[in-house]
């Protein structure tokens, strides 16, 4: 319990200020669904688990911001999951590995939470748009670098 209020602290402490004013009403979201929080939990711990709190966030808002492209599936699973036939392989390289073992428990709690707390809106988008993200740079003539932050490179479309 003592881990989990340390997490929300984190989390919350890094919430956008702006981000709760774009709440059209008074009422809170509705909750996300269990099965896609869980998706881009194991994003979060898996690509990013050991960066900054801004950096996890950063790799949840490339997955939504997928969801919203409607050039990727239009949901966080279908996006964590998707195959890329032209590297015959997973977009998420994790994904298409059999023994994904969670090593931390207490990293991919906290990765539940950022994962939540980013599909209810709560963070503005670190990321500036990106649709794409590595951990080393690389060039492509029809991606523009937009972020850098913790061990990632995050990338968006010209």
């Amino acid at each position: 319990m003592r881990q989990m209020i340390a997490v929300l602290s984190v989390v919350l402490a890094t919430l956008s200020p702006a981000s709760a004013g774009e709440w059209i009403s008074w009422a809170a979201p509705a909750a996300p669904d269990t099965k896609q929080v869980e998706c881009m939990a194991k994003a979060i711990y898996f690509e990013a688990g050991n960066e900054p709190v801004a950096g996890r966030i950063a790799v949840a808002k490339v997955v939504l911001n997928r969801v919203n492209s409607g050039v990727y599936p239009q949901n966080v699973c279908g996006v964590v999951y998707q195959h890329n036939y032209q590297q015959v392989g997973c977009q998420f390289t994790w994904a298409c590995r059999k023994n994904n073992k969670i090593a931390s428990q207490m990293l991919y709690e906290e990765a539940m939470v950022i994962a939540e707390s980013v599909m209810l809106g709560f963070h503005a988008d670190v990321s500036n748009g990106a649709t794409s993200f590595n951990n080393r740079p690389f060039r492509d003539k029809r991606l523009v670098k937009v972020a850098q932050i913790g061990g990632h490179y995050f990338y968006r479309r010209i």
